[in-house]
């Protein structure tokens, strides 16, 4: 017997059988599978994922967790934290910040027990994978060759949960700023609204952060538009923070019709955010879970570890 220690739940919280009762409509098991589930050793549960796959592709019903060990995609997420062909992004289609190495400065990264971080010149990431105190579920979509390409890291709604503030708020000192000289500068919340990321600016120039302190309380997504035309002229630190991380980028804020950065870069469309885009809707999200970082990897892998990687471990 092959160990391969603890394995992933395809559980994603939507937890109800089809109409004939033989399958769960989010899951893809069946009544007998979900009783068994914990008395699988780490073959059949390995065997159950291939087999999820498929009947997904069958009946529609299911979403991608990866089958993967954990501690095997704990390896891969962290893995490719110094690779600078991988991307890390956290946001909605309105609000995003991406972070990658393609700028070609030098790469720094740090791991501890539950994760790690990165810094480059022009921003870094810090993702934490503590799987003891969160259900983390690392899903991915599969291309047209059955490769999965980019792992989108959720947790349940309800544990995913930020500030959703709606107006501009001081959040004070950014004491966990990943580079120390930046902890002196204030961290302010735009207030966007977004459930599950608090979409924050790192300022340290005293007239800009007496400006912001002015405009406390008042919507930055109002006919007002002050706060963010100042905002993009300043290029303040961009930092977005969840509960499984953050990302910061420090690179200059393009002009509006500019071109997007080859590296760490943010991106923010009022407009959207303001017509209520402050959900991702990605087909193969269920509406229990949300997705707070995402990595795009250098390589793709497949859906389900491979045999012989097993066999490896």
């Amino acid at each position: 017997m092959i160990m391969l220690g603890p394995m992933p739940s395809p559980c994603i919280g939507i937890c109800k059988m089809n109409a004939d009762g033989s399958l769960c409509i989010g899951c893809g098991r069946s009544a007998a599978e979900i009783k068994d589930w914990p008395s699988y050793d780490g073959e059949q549960k390995l065997d159950a994922f291939r087999a999820l796959r498929k009947r997904r592709e069958e009946t529609g019903y299911g979403v991608p967790v990866l089958g993967y060990p954990m501690a095997t995609l704990d390896r891969i997420i962290l893995g490719s934290l110094d690779d600078a062909q991988a991307q890390w992004s956290i946001g909605v289609p309105g609000a995003a910040v991406e972070f990658n190495g393609k700028d070609g400065s030098l790469l720094t990264a740090r791991l501890w027990e539950y994760g790690g971080e990165v810094r480059g010149g022009q921003g870094g990431v810090r993702v934490v994978l503590d799987h003891g105190a969160q259900k983390i579920k690392m899903i991915g979509q599969a291309n047209a060759k059955g490769l999965i390409g980019r792992i989108d890291l959720c947790l349940y709604t309800r544990k995913a949960a930020m500030s959703n503030r709606r107006v501009l708020s001081e959040i004070g000192p950014d004491v966990e700023a990943l580079r120390t000289g930046d902890r002196q500068g204030v961290l302010f919340d735009l207030g966007l609204g977004l459930p599950h990321i608090d979409y924050c600016v790192r300022v340290e120039e005293a007239g800009l952060v007496a400006l912001l302190r002015q405009q406390k309380g008042k919507p930055v997504l109002g006919e007002d538009r002050t706060v963010l035309d100042t905002l993009r002229r300043a290029s303040p630190h961009r930092v977005l923070l969840t509960r499984m991380g953050r990302v910061e980028v420090w690179s200059p804020i393009p002009a509006i019709d500019g071109e997007t950065p080859v590296g760490p870069h943010s991106h923010l469309d009022p407009e959207l955010i303001a017509k209520g885009a402050a959900i991702d809707t990605d087909s193969h999200l269920p509406e229990t879970l949300y997705r707070l970082i995402s990595l795009t990897l250098s390589e793709a892998i497949p859906e389900v570890v491979p045999s012989a990687k097993v066999a490896a471990q």
